[in-house]
């Protein structure tokens, strides 16, 4: 009994062609079924199958051992000397992806990158300085007030997406 084969991502027009083409079947010999439910279902199971899911904490590996590091302590990441470090207020951690494969990975409404070498927890942001040359002073709200660089190339984005 199917109408119509669809596949992800579904494209609206698509969508619509198949559900006029189940309207079309239904309207003679048999009531409507409820259009404005199935359209919600199908909307809800392709949000959640759409919805890229990220993680929530990121490995440390030092030796033969392996330490969770819960991403929301993670004020920012840094590259330095081949080594890409994982901030947090008490200790900073090797981990092995690069600045790249972290700015894939991890939820872009959280981390941003400011620098090459430097991807920031934008809930760590306590403030901003103009810098010299277009570029920002960034300010941690760690113990430490963390003072980051922010790229000239990098500036307007940032700005953007904190609201500025």
């Amino acid at each position: 009994n199917s109408v119509a084969y669809l596949l992800k991502p579904v494209e609206p027009v698509k969508l619509e062609k198949a559900i006029d083409k189940l309207e079309r079947m239904h309207s003679g010999r048999e009531a409507a079924p409820d259009l404005e439910r199935l359209v919600l279902q199908l909307t809800k199971r392709m949000a959640l199958a759409e919805a890229p899911r990220y993680p929530e904490r990121i490995s440390s590996r030092l030796g033969e051992k392996v330490e969770l590091v819960d991403l929301s302590r993670v004020t920012h990441f840094y590259a330095e000397e081949k080594l890409t470090y994982a901030a947090t207020e008490t200790k900073n951690y090797i981990v092995d992806l690069t600045i790249a494969e972290l700015e894939e990975k991890l939820d872009p409404q959280r981390f941003s990158r400011i620098h090459r070498s430097t991807l920031v927890n934008l809930n760590a942001v306590a403030e901003l300085y103009n810098y010299f040359g277009g570029k920002l002073v960034m300010r941690l709200k760690d113990a430490k007030k963390t003072e980051l660089t922010v790229a000239k190339e990098r500036a307007k984005e940032l700005k953007e997406r904190l609201g500025l």
